[in-house]
């Protein structure tokens, strides 16, 4: 009987050290699912544009990283922020979340697609701050971490942007083929219309330089067509500015105009002002082919009118994005990490209860054993 309860003893005494163990496993496993949910509605959130809910989410999972002291949980979380950063033009907070974000993650193939990210997103704020070879080379290392990670959309995606880079750099030869040879077919073989409808800016916009002006043409055609069958209000106005823009240049005057009238309409009513501010410009380059020198003074006023505003609207953008982001980072890591558990808003999982189920029930099986041979 003794050697029995000094087993079961043992038994029991080893049990919370296995258990534990496998709840560490356990635990590890859904804090990552957990952090991948608020991650994902945080991405759903940003492309929906509405801050309020995506720091939210993003608070979730930085408060479940640091419990489980999952660094690519951080990094993700970085990775948002940033992008929202670089979406409200607050390219310095942009660039500090990346690189905070590529110190968190490992080498694992997992981590390769968002080291893609974090280049992608390195690359586009050199080249919105018109640093052309740093943007250039952040590029390479987005595109040699997608193709070894095998993230096809991304992929093409990161090709599509050093095309564009290329293009600023007078490498057009390069961009061109970048785009016809790369980015196009892993788009069209996606099925993913919305991406072609950028390659054919592209496109259109690297025949303009080259002065190709058919081809030029063709390509914002086949833009204006899919932005059309997209209801994309932006992708179809830009398309019509660019294609006024190369009627101009060949001389067909009224053809111009119709594409301008269309624009500025399709602008106005979607209270896009940065491309109305370019309806009017192009507008009185048209203008001045033509002589009416008055006319192109007034639309030339007009463009200015409206970048103004564009601006305006942007900085004010930027200091409600600022404010945002001041709050989040700025929260002190205690009032995160020391919460009750009772106030924690991610119950264990019911499968995380069993090790302390077969505790229980050993318990009471050596009390009732101990009782019947106590009655002996």
């Amino acid at each position: 009987m003794k050697i029995f309860i000094r087993g079961l003893a043992i038994l029991l005494a080893c049990l919370p050290g296995s258990c534990a163990y496998g709840l560490a496993s356990e635990t590890v496993s859904a804090a990552d699912s957990s952090i991948n949910i608020h991650i994902g509605k945080a991405r759903q959130f940003f492309y929906r544009s509405k801050p309020d809910s995506m720091f939210l989410e993003l608070a979730a999972a930085r408060t479940l990283s640091r419990h489980s002291g999952s660094k690519r949980g951080l990094a993700e979380v970085k990775i948002v922020t940033g992008d929202f950063c670089l979406k409200n033009s607050l390219l310095g907070r942009a660039d500090s979340s990346f690189r905070d974000a590529l110190a968190l993650l490992d080498t694992s193939a997992a981590s390769k697609v968002l080291k893609g990210e974090l280049f992608a997103g390195l690359s586009m704020v050199f080249f919105r701050r018109r640093s052309y070879p740093e943007a250039l080379e952040y590029g390479r290392d987005a595109v040699a971490m997608f193709s070894h990670a095998g993230s096809t959309s991304s992929l093409a995606q990161a090709y599509m942007q050093l095309s564009a880079i290329l293009n600023r750099l007078n490498r057009s030869r390069e961009a061109e083929k970048l785009i016809l040879k790369q980015a196009l077919p892993l788009f069209r073989s996606a099925g993913n219309t919305p991406a072609r409808v950028g390659c054919f800016n592209v496109l259109g916009d690297l025949y303009d330089t080259m002065n190709r002006n058919s081809e030029a043409k063709w390509f914002f055609i086949q833009a204006n067509t899919l932005g059309r069958s997209l209801s994309n209000t932006p992708a179809i106005v830009e398309s019509l500015v660019k294609l006024g823009k190369i009627k101009t240049r060949i001389g067909d005057y009224q053809l111009a105009q119709r594409d301008f009238s269309e624009a500025q309409s399709l602008a106005t009513s979607g209270g896009l002002l940065s491309l109305l501010s370019s309806v009017h410009d192009e507008r009185s380059t048209l203008y001045g082919k033509t002589g009416e020198t008055v006319a192109a003074e007034k639309e030339r006023s007009l463009a200015a009118y409206w970048k103004r505003l564009a601006d305006r609207l942007e900085k004010k953008q930027a200091a409600g994005a600022l404010h945002y982001v001041n709050n989040f980072e700025n929260e002190p890591p205690a009032i995160v990490e020391n919460k009750k558990p009772g106030k924690v808003a991610h119950p264990m999982p019911v499968k995380l209860i069993w090790p302390y189920i077969v505790i229980f029930v050993l318990i009471v099986a050596a009390i009732i054993l101990i009782l019947k041979f106590k009655r002996k």
